[in-house]
């Protein structure tokens, strides 16, 4: 049987994989960097298939040079659909906000384990947060938003009844603009394909990728696109994050862009061969893909078993 035919085999196989669903690559990348984050394993590999990692580090933001993976870059942690946004809210509220001043260790364990939490204050469950700002995940979320996003005349202390509801989808307080609250909204419902943590020369740096195969990113309202929102994002996770643990993370160096325009997450593409006619980036432009035959391949050897004797 050819390898383009019906046939479950075929639905993950080569380059002619029946499988059109990006998520599916995205997890594959998942567990390459995961596996093959650590120097270790990265030397067990030899020939086309260790160009071909070093080729995803290069391509996913980790690595400026695309020769070699440096020997002091460890990958911690990769977070696949990281719901951050929602997530660091709905436990941020539980642990700081919701009776604060009655949370011993025993308490505040079964609070996490809960299913679902309505945190009350003074015996009100839709309380406003303006006088205790420095625990309010919502209102340091609102203070990034009127930085990041100015509009004339809107301040942030001009805001009333900022409560710790999940802005996503709840209704968000007066005091900004449409343009505003359209970004706001897209901060707390976009989630990146990946999250790469990694650690190099003693520093902590993260990243987030966005997959595409075939297709090519979502805007949301004006123009605002994924790559971008998600750039914001992860910003302001990394001064939220400093602010209520200390533990300081850095926005890896591909994601630092010195003009406004040009900041976003990283994009990954997918692609039948090398320069694919079916993605978006044009051949002309330079930018290669991630080949899918070659991303299945190498992540095929995870999972290889060795025959027993």
């Amino acid at each position: 049987m050819s390898s383009y035919e019906l046939s479950i085999d075929n639905y993950i196989n080569d380059e002619y994989s029946i499988c059109r669903e990006e998520r599916q690559y995205a997890l594959y990348l998942s567990n390459i960097l995961r596996y093959y984050g650590k120097n270790e394993r990265i030397k067990a590999l030899e020939g086309d298939l260790k160009t071909f990692l070093v080729k995803i580090y290069y391509l996913c933001g980790l690595i400026k040079d695309s020769k070699e993976i440096p020997d002091k870059l460890v990958i911690k942690d990769v977070f696949y659909e990281a719901t951050f946004m929602r997530d660091f809210l709905e436990r941020n509220r539980r642990l700081k906000l919701a009776n604060k001043n009655d949370l011993t260790s025993e308490k505040t364990a079964k609070k996490c384990l809960q299913k679902s939490y309505t945190p009350q204050k003074d015996g009100k469950t839709d309380y406003t947060v303006n006088s205790i700002t420095e625990d309010s995940f919502n209102y340091k979320l609102l203070e990034y938003v009127t930085r990041a996003f100015p509009e004339e005349n809107v301040r942030l202390e001009n805001i009333k009844d900022i409560t710790e509801r999940n802005y996503g989808h709840n209704a968000i307080p007066d005091g900004l603009t449409d343009k505003q609250k359209l970004r706001l909204v897209s901060m707390m419902n976009a989630k990146p394909d990946l999250v790469v943590i990694y650690s190099q020369d003693g520093k902590d740096y993260f990243s987030f990728i966005e997959c595409k195969f075939e297709s090519d990113e979502d805007k949301y309202g004006d123009g605002f696109g994924q790559t971008e929102v998600q750039w914001h994002i992860a910003n302001f996770l990394k001064e939220f994050l400093w602010k209520t643990n200390g533990k300081e993370i850095e926005l890896s160096e591909s994601m630092k862009k010195e003009e406004d325009k040009n900041k976003g997450a990283i994009l990954v593409r997918f692609g039948r061969d090398e320069y694919d006619p079916k993605a978006v980036v044009p051949r002309e432009s330079g930018e290669t893909t991630l080949e899918i035959d070659k991303l299945i391949e190498l992540e095929k050897t995870i999972f290889a078993v060795k025959e027993i004797p």
